[in-house]
């Protein structure tokens, strides 16, 4: 009966104890509780709550099906880590599908005839064999594993051996042979790389027809004159006691003055850098201007070597032809700038006249020759276009214009008595008559 007594009053202290005993972190862990509760007792834990235990009464349910889940192909992309069945490569983008587009229109595009695969080609050989085939007919083949078979003029290919249009072809000694000496020992002989042709002839018979016209031509000159440069521009002295005196501006920067009479140079003239275009006597023809391709007129005094003034400006270019006024106080030239530039005569001096030009023609690289009306109202030129202008002298505007030639039409001269006709003459081999 004690040893009842006994464990029944142990029995009801573990009771008491397991009642009132706080709950820690170390009995929960001493517990066989599943990760969840572990869980929760570490929050009871924290917060310092009570903790009820859970109870799993679902089970474990296994589906009989395995989940059929398709992972759509996003089209855009350029590389995949999976391998894609055929269904999920080709089945349609997610959304509502056109019903009224045909398969082909459907189908992916990334051009807009369809669907064209990125590839690497140089540019040359692209057009190389384009060029070649639009040229030539022929062209290799680029979808031939051998590059030797070509499509379209297979003839032709043969023939030149396949050559493409960039490909140089030998001529295989069809140049014509020069009479070659390239020694420099040979002075005399030696012709480098200027020789003639071997089968080349410098020497050609005329026809008779224009052998009878050069006769014709040549019986009528009676005196010649040479110095072994061309000749730009054959001024005679005005003057009757020196009329035969003339000047003759040359290619070789010079001026030469000769005599008729004797056919002897008795002058020159030589402070130019370019060729010589023109020479207007002014001055009672004591003094004469003279142009040059060097942009610069020249004073000169007669038969005097040296140069008295020199008119040189920024906007002044090259002045191929010069004409004086019947009242001899201006001077006008054909400027290559598309101007007709004025030079006034005050007391005896020549200056530029900066302000004052006749614009509207074009006549850059002629050299149209310009003239006065008789009553000095109207200047008129030629130019390049084969048209004649008509400008007012006092107000420099363009008062006519008109097509007077097919070619450039290089002179125009007022009639001295007429005023109311103009001769014009034009590369097309023409001289006509205006009224």
């Amino acid at each position: 009966m004690d040893l009842l007594k006994g464990y029944e009053q142990s029995d009801e202290e573990m009771s008491d104890d397991s009642a009132t005993a706080p709950v820690s972190l170390e009995n929960c862990k001493s517990l066989a509780l599943p990760a969840t509760l572990s869980v929760s007792c570490n929050l009871a834990f924290a917060f310092d709550c009570d903790i009820r235990p859970f109870h799993f009464v679902a089970p474990d349910v296994t589906t009989k099906s395995v989940l059929n889940v398709i992972a759509v192909v996003d089209p855009k992309k350029k590389e995949l880590k999976t391998n894609p069945t055929y269904e999920q490569l080709f089945q349609p983008e997610a959304g509502p599908s056109n019903p009224f587009k045909s398969e082909n229109q459907k189908a992916p595009k990334n051009t807009l005839t369809g669907f064209v695969e990125p590839a690497h080609i140089n540019d040359f050989h692209f057009e190389r064999e384009l060029r070649s085939f639009d040229t030539l007919g022929y062209a290799r083949n680029p979808t031939a594993d051998q590059s030797s078979e070509f499509i379209g003029n297979k003839e032709a290919a043969i023939r030149s051996q396949g050559e493409s249009l960039f490909d140089s072809k030998k001529t295989g000694g069809e140049k014509r042979k020069r009479q070659a000496n390239f020694d420099p020992s040979d002075i005399e002989g030696y012709t480098g790389p200027w020789a003639k042709y071997c089968d080349e002839k410098t020497i050609a018979k005329p026809d008779p027809e224009l052998q009878k016209e050069m006769d014709e031509i040549v019986r009528k000159v009676k005196q010649r004159f040479h110095t072994g440069h061309i000749p730009f521009c054959v001024k005679f002295h005005p003057d009757d006691d020196k009329n035969h005196m003339f000047l003759a501006g040359m290619q070789n920067k010079k001026i030469v003055q000769w005599d008729s009479r004797t056919g002897e140079i008795v002058q020159e003239y030589d402070r130019h850098l370019g060729a010589v275009n023109s020479i207007t006597f002014f001055d009672k023809n004591r003094r004469f201007a003279s142009t040059s391709d060097d942009k610069s007129i020249r004073i000169w005094e007669w038969e005097i070597p040296v140069d008295t003034k020199l008119i040189q400006n920024v906007g002044l270019h090259s002045i191929p032809t010069m004409n004086k006024s019947p009242n001899e106080k201006w001077v006008v030239g054909q400027s290559m700038d598309n101007r007709i530039v004025l030079f006034q005569l005050i007391d005896e001096k020549l200056r530029f006249a900066k302000k004052k030009a006749f614009r509207g023609h074009n006549s850059a690289g002629y050299a149209c020759v310009t003239d006065f009306s008789p009553d000095m109202s109207f200047l008129i030129s030629g130019d390049a276009d084969g048209k004649l202008f008509i400008w007012d002298w006092r107000t420099h505007k363009i008062v006519a214009r008109w097509k007077a030639h097919d070619s450039t039409c290089i002179s125009a001269r007022w009639h001295p008595h007429e005023k109311s006709k103009i001769l014009t003459a034009g590369w097309d081999s023409v001289i006509k008559m205006w009224a």
